[in-house]
C-alpha cells in the first residue's frame, strides 16, 4: 500500500446503517502432528482481536464470535503448503474499515510455540492485543487499516525472525518488548497514524530499521546501551531525538564506534515526525 494511499485512508472510513444482527460462535483447533514450519494468515474486519501463545498441545485454537448476516468464518488448514487461514471471509478487512470499530464480534487465536511460524496479520477496524513473546516466529507482518492495534514480546521469541513488518494507515500501533523479538529488520510504514515502538531491554543482536511515514509519526525508544545510527530523508518533517551527533549525512549516537549491538535506522517521512530516545535499560 502506497503512502498517498494510507494518507487518505481516513476518507473511506464512514458509518454504515446497521440491521438487526445475528451472532454465532465458532469454536475449532487443531492438533500439532509435528514440528514443521507453518504460515499462518489472520483476516479481520471489526471487533476485537487477541493471539496468544497456546497453552495445550495445538497448532492453532480459534474462538470467534462474528454476526452471520454480514460475514463468513474461515478456519483453512492446506496440508501441502503448511498454511493456516483463521477469522473472516474475503472482503471483511474492507468491510471492517466501512463499519469503523464499533462491532461486537470477537476474535480469539492461540498458536504453538513448539513450530517455527511466519505469521501475516491484516485488519481493517479491529483493535488487536497480540501478546506474541514465547512463539517461534521466523516471520512477522501486520497490516492494519483504522485499528488500534499492541504488540507485545514480553519474553523472548524462541528463534531468530528475519523481518518485523508493521502498515498503519489511519490508526495507533504500539510495539512493546521490540528486543525479544530477535527481528533482524523492522520495516515500519505509517499513513496518518501513529507508531511508537519500545525495546524495553537490551539487544541480544544489531537490528536494521526502515520506516516511511506520509503524515504519520513514529516513535523509537532505543536501549541504552546500543549504538544508534540514523539517516533522515525528510519533507517538512520533525526529527527529534536524545542527543545524536551529525556525521556526513547521517546521525549518530555518542557510542557508535564502540556499541557491541548497533541499531541502523533509514528514515523517509512527508509532513510526520519522527522521535528517538533513550530507554532506561
Amino acid at each position: 500500500m502506497s503512502l498517498r494511499l494510507q494518507a487518505t485512508l481516513f476518507l473511506l472510513i464512514a458509518a454504515a446503517p446497521l440491521g438487526a444482527q445475528q451472532w454465532r460462535t465458532v469454536d475449532v483447533s487443531r492438533q500439532l502432528r509435528d514440528s514443521s514450519a507453518h504460515e499462518v494468515r489472520i483476516r479481520y474486519g471489526a471487533g476485537s482481536l487477541t493471539v496468544r501463545p497456546a497453552d495445550e498441545p495445538v497448532l492453532f485454537a480459534m474462538q470467534l464470535r462474528y454476526d452471520e448476516d454480514a460475514v463468513t468464518p474461515v478456519h483453512r488448514y492446506d496440508a501441502a503448503s503448511r498454511t493456516v487461514t483463521l477469522g473472516l471471509g474475503d472482503g471483511s478487512v474492507r468491510l471492517g474499515r466501512s463499519l469503523g470499530k464499533d462491532s461486537h464480534g470477537e476474535l480469539r487465536v492461540a498458536l504453538t510455540p513448539a513450530a517455527p511460524l511466519s505469521l501475516d496479520i491484516e485488519l481493517g477496524a479491529a483493535e488487536a492485543r497480540l501478546d506474541l513473546g514465547g512463539l517461534s516466529l521466523r516471520e512477522l507482518r501486520i497490516e492494519t487499516g483504522a485499528s488500534d492495534s499492541r504488540v507485545t514480546f514480553d519474553r523472548p521469541n524462541l528463534v531468530p525472525m528475519q523481518r518485523l513488518a508493521v502498515s498503519s494507515g489511519a490508526a495507533s500501533l504500539q510495539l512493546t518488548g521490540v528486543s525479544n523479538a530477535k527481528a533482524r529488520l523492522l520495516h515500519v510504514k505509517s499513513g496518518v497514524g501513529n507508531v511508537d515502538v519500545r525495546f524495553d531491554g537490551p539487544l541480544t543482536s544489531s537490528m536494521a530499521i526502515e520506516a516511511e511515514m506520509a503524515l504519520g509519526r513514529v516513535a523509537v525508544t532505543v536501549p541504552r546501551d546500543a549504538g544508534v545510527r540514523v539517516e533522515l530523508s525528510r519533507f517538512l518533517a520533525g526529527f527529534d531525538h536524545f542527543g545524536l551527533e551529525k556525521r556526513g549525512d547521517a546521525w549518530y549516537s555518542p557510542n557508535w564506534d564502540e556499541a557491541t549491538h548497533r541499531i541502523d535506522m533509514k528514515v523517509r517521512t512527508v509532513f510526520g515526525s519522527v522521535t528517538i530516545r533513550r530507554g532506561e535499560r
